[in-house]
């Protein structure tokens, strides 16, 4: 299988503020953060986080609180107001960061989140992601280091057991842009892995769009977790090589959607997706993957998108909800099917309208629907038809008489020189394959 070569940063950092509604020294502030710590963090990670602030691995700073940019406060999307509230009355702002080697369970996060958010938690302060331009409750912080969130066994290998969630470090956003949408995931550099992205889409499509990029997402870094787990005592969790190799193609059910937003699967089938590696401009911090059709994909980039939704999200919609043209051609090859014995017989008889001729639309090569004029029909196994095209249309000119199976017909039509179709043909529009 074709396979993507992704290079791995040697470093990753993260960076959390926050807001302390008093001024406060370098010094207090870690002293204060370091008492939360024993406070608000428990097991190995409260060990940890201790030792890191003695050592210095989290390095801790401290700014005077100044005047804020002119409308961020203002701006609904940043926190809530009681947030904002609490960013105006701040006085001091403590920061915490961390660089670490690059490691698929975020080392660095635990790092600085871990004190950002136990200091937070005893101060009833928000918590400051600048890197995602986010504003976090104290137990949204805490939810994204691995004693207090014990959602996804990321590793277990020998003698070691780490638990991390996904879903409080990656999140999902979406651009609008000309009555379009595209969704992108921010978040996966923290495990040194580029960033995912889908679209162009309707904008009906947002949620189905967002959930689905989050399941590739999800997917993807827990293969590469199961893989890492391999090594011995699960080291490839903590040392990533320069480079990783993740599949060019793969198969996404509908529980790798479910798994990654933590909830109960209750059904649905699975896709084929493909992805692609898009460099990043010189000005943008990493590369790109792109989630694509797979390579044998033959249709167009809409019928992708809609096939993959119908997988994903079919069975809770109305039929066809994702592809009502397909679900109409279906349909109206059902009916045409259960009424062709019926058409045969009328042309047996010589039943059909004044001036009327009995075409059928049959599965030619590569699946093609083709439409056929009826010589004769005395075999119920074969037909004798004269080839038309791809239409119904005035001005035909049948081929040569060809013999075809009678279960290679999909639908039937009767037409009148001078009037066109008055019956029957109900697949015609509706599309040239049946796949």
């Amino acid at each position: 299988m074709k396979e993507l070569v992704l290079p791995v940063p040697k470093t990753v950092s993260a960076t959390y503020i926050v807001p302390v509604p008093a001024p406060i020294s370098t010094v207090e502030a870690r002293r204060q953060a370091g008492q939360a710590v024993e406070a608000k963090l428990t097991g190995p990670l409260r060990t940890l986080t201790t030792k890191w602030l003695a050592q210095g691995a989290v390095k801790v700073a401290v700014e005077v609180a100044g005047t804020p940019p002119p409308g961020l406060l203002d701006k609904p999307h940043f926190g809530t107001r009681e947030q904002r509230a609490f960013l105006a009355r701040a006085r001091t702002f403590v920061q915490f960061s961390a660089t670490q080697r690059a490691s698929l369970i975020g080392v660095q996060e635990w790092k600085a989140r871990g004190p950002a958010a136990a200091l937070a938690a005893g101060l009833g302060a928000p918590v400051l992601d600048p890197r995602a331009l986010q504003v976090l409750t104290a137990e949204e912080a805490l939810a994204g280091v691995p004693d207090t969130a014990l959602t996804m066994p990321a590793s277990t290998s020998d003698d070691v057991t780490v638990c991390l969630a996904f879903k409080p470090l990656v999140r999902v956003d979406d651009v609008d842009h000309l009555g379009v949408i595209a969704v992108m995931t921010d978040g996966m550099r923290r495990f040194g892995l580029p960033e995912l992205r889908m679209g162009p889409a309707s904008p009906d499509l947002r949620e189905e769009l967002a959930t689905l990029l989050n399941g590739v997402a999800f997917r993807l870094w827990s293969d590469l977790l199961a893989r890492a787990q391999e090594t011995p005592k699960a080291v490839g969790l903590l040392n990533l090589p320069r480079f990783l190799r993740v599949p060019a193609q793969m198969e996404i059910h509908r529980r790798d959607l479910d798994r990654a937003n933590g909830v109960p699967n209750l059904g649905g089938m699975y896709a084929t997706i493909g992805l692609e590696v898009d460099p990043a401009p010189n000005e943008n911090p990493g590369d790109w993957l792109t989630v694509c059709p797979p390579a044998d994909w033959d249709m167009s980039w809409e019928d992708f998108v809609a096939d993959t939704c119908h997988s994903m999200f079919g069975f809770e919609k109305p039929r066809w909800h994702y592809i009502p043209e397909f679900g109409a051609l279906l349909d109206a090859l059902a009916k045409a099917k259960k009424s062709l014995p019926e058409a045969r017989s009328r042309f047996l008889h010589g039943d059909l309208p004044a001036g009327g001729q009995l075409m059928v639309r049959y599965e030619a090569v590569d699946t093609e629907l083709r439409w056929a004029k009826v010589e004769s029909w005395e075999d119920a196994e074969h037909a004798v038809v004269r080839d038309i095209g791809r239409e119904l249309t005035s001005g035909m000119r049948p081929g040569p008489l060809v013999a075809i199976e009678s279960r290679e017909i999909a639908d039937w039509g009767i037409w009148v020189d001078g009037r066109g179709v008055i019956e029957g043909a109900r697949t015609e529009g509706l599309g040239y394959h049946l796949s």
